[in-house]
């Protein structure tokens, strides 16, 4: 789960020009079983480039480092120089 730089051009078909590099902006995360559970996110801020646990009603400081890499139920990148549609 690269944080920055994912890149795509092993991935493409043969001719197709190289896609710039994406980077995260968002993981969401389960936490529980099959028969229940709950979903929370880290979400990236574009200002200040920090990452932030959204988690029902509350929003606090993370850090990116603290997701177990092998429990992420979706990853969310954007690629580079598209404009950001949120803040």
């Amino acid at each position: 789960m690269p944080e920055a730089a994912l890149d795509l051009t092993p991935f493409m078909a043969d001719g197709m020009p190289a896609p710039a590099p994406y980077d995260l902006k968002a993981v969401a995360l389960h936490v529980g079983g099959m028969g229940g559970g709950h979903y929370h996110a880290l979400c990236r801020k574009r200002h200040d480039g920090g990452w932030y646990q959204c988690n029902d009603s509350t929003v606090r400081a993370a850090r990116l480092d603290q997701v177990d890499r092998s429990q992420p139920y979706i990853l969310f990148y954007q690629q580079q120089g598209t404009p950001s549609l949120v803040g």
